[in-house]
């Protein structure tokens, strides 16, 4: 999560319409307003947490190793 860009995560990468992506913009953009900044791998691993594709132990061995 540090990336820097004048646009915010939501205007730079892809979210679909439904109900579970739009509450990852939400919080995304509630995140950017306290100074967070989020890359497109960030964005992916909590995807896969919230599909369940991936446990919290994983995405951190993946993110560790520059896999994800």
């Amino acid at each position: 999560m540090n990336e820097k860009s004048s646009l915010s995560a939501v205007d730079r990468y892809n979210f679909s319409g439904t109900p579970e992506e739009r509450e990852l913009k939400n919080a995304i953009v509630s995140a950017e307003i306290e100074g967070f900044i989020f890359s497109e791998k960030d964005i992916e691993a909590v995807r896969k947490l919230r599909d369940g594709e991936m446990t919290i132990k994983e995405v951190t061995a993946f993110v560790a190793e520059g896999r994800l």
